[in-house]
């Protein structure tokens, strides 16, 4: 067993709020749903959490998505600021050792 991972980062979504952040740790073949801080004001960053169980060593490509207040799931596509506001999921690679 190699324990737990503890994962965190934050959501906006200005005033439609975050309805949910859901994570990848298999580079978007599923997907697990975050724990959700309460947001501090209606226009507030919303903090999450997720902690991975037990993961195998070895190379992984993560993935996290928002869906907003609205029901809308964040756009995969990357797409740059400007000039209509910048677009794409949050990536990191990691690597978990034995």
């Amino acid at each position: 067993s190699n324990g737990s991972i503890m994962m965190e980062g934050f959501a906006f979504s200005g005033t439609r709020g975050i309805r949910s952040v859901e994570i990848s740790v298999d580079g978007g073949d599923t997907w697990q749903l975050t724990q959700l801080k309460p947001a501090l004001s209606p226009n507030s960053w919303i903090f999450w959490n997720y902690s991975w169980q037990d993961p195998k060593p070895g190379y992984y490509r993560l993935l996290v998505r928002a869906t907003d207040g609205t029901g809308t799931l964040q756009s995969a596509l990357d797409q740059k600021p400007f000039p209509d506001g910048g677009t794409g999921l949050q990536e990191i690679w990691i690597t978990v050792t034995g």
